[in-house]
């Protein structure tokens, strides 16, 4: 019988945003991570209390060729949501958002995953005019006016390591 691997040496977690107290004030943009060790990113995108009602923001995810953002072009990607504070892992998705992002409304006790593929990633990059190897991806929120604010955090899950161990390799600069 083969044993399942534990989740820390089979993925690999990178803060994309630490919690603060209004997490899309002035835009939420994760590190640029990179992608190359790894098959799927899964950014999540936690709130706990929204003071004041609902917040929207635009969520839209990038493919880049370096850590330093040199070239980077909008992508599409599929998110999944949970928002519902009485049944806290009762997700719907996953739904396709275009490369113009998909416009999210947060509110208290909601969760959202959004994913991409090494391969989405890469057909992003050539896909682009001039085409350009991407393999480093980022998320960002783009809040839409000054709303409400969002106790909030975003962190990224890379998924399918191409070498699992116990001490994986950095995915940020």
């Amino acid at each position: 019988m083969s044993r399942t691997p534990m989740f820390m040496m089979s993925n690999h977690v990178v803060a994309g945003v630490y919690p603060v107290a209004d997490i899309y004030n002035g835009n939420a943009v994760t590190d640029i991570i990179c992608m190359k060790n790894y098959d799927v990113a899964t950014f999540f995108l936690i709130h706990g209390v929204s003071t004041g009602g609902a917040s929207d923001s635009t969520i839209t995810v990038d493919a880049i060729d370096n850590a330093g953002g040199t070239t980077a072009v909008a992508m599409p990607f599929k998110y999944w949501h949970c928002v519902s504070g009485v049944t806290v892992d009762a997700w719907t998705g996953p739904v396709l958002s275009a490369a113009t992002g998909w416009d999210m409304t947060g509110a208290s006790n909601q969760m959202y995953a959004v994913e991409v593929t090494g391969a989405e990633v890469m057909a992003a990059g050539r896909g682009d005019t001039p085409a350009f190897h991407a393999d480093w991806v980022r998320l960002t929120a783009t809040e839409a006016g000054n709303d409400h604010p969002i106790v909030g955090t975003i962190f990224c899950v890379l998924s399918n390591a191409r070498y699992a161990d116990a001490s994986m390799p950095t995915a940020i600069v």
